[in-house]
């Protein structure tokens, strides 16, 4: 069991890791709850009492995600909820990473148990709340960024 502390830290990070790399995301609309009480009535097919779950709520929308062993699992857990409900609402593709000729790549997100990364192609992997920062100094653009 990991503890309570250690994984309120955790989500915290993760969190702000990835709301950096979406800054048009406003902060109040990402939130992350562990507390068992809280996760009453939440979707998908984990059990929303087990404590070792939490749920990332975005809008209005809900998705319960277990709690990994490492960081870079829960951070991809989470960048990976923001990336499906960010498509869901925008319709298209994101992260998207154009050059200066046009070309884009959309990126996606892995981990190990470290770090959260985003890979595509033509892009060097970039850790998960340094997407902005890295395409600025490859010279590319983020797609829906308000960039």
């Amino acid at each position: 069991m990991v503890e309570t502390a250690t994984v309120l830290s955790r989500l915290s990070d993760a969190r702000d890791a990835v709301l950096r790399d979406c800054p048009q995301l406003p902060r109040e609309e990402l939130r992350i709850d562990w507390d068992p009480s809280v996760l009453a009535g939440a979707t998908d097919e984990i059990e929303p009492d087990d404590p070792q779950c939490f749920v990332v709520r975005i809008g209005g929308g809900a998705k319960t995600l277990p709690v990994e062993k490492g960081m870079g699992h829960t951070t991809a857990a989470i960048a990976s909820a923001v990336q499906d409900y960010i498509v869901d609402e925008t319709h298209r593709p994101w992260p998207e990473l154009v050059d200066r000729e046009g070309r884009s790549a959309v990126l996606d997100v892995q981990a190990d148990d470290e770090r959260a990364f985003w890979v595509g192609p033509g892009f060097q992997s970039a850790s998960v709340g340094e997407l902005l920062a890295a395409a600025q100094r490859q010279s590319l653009k983020v797609n829906g960024n308000g960039q």
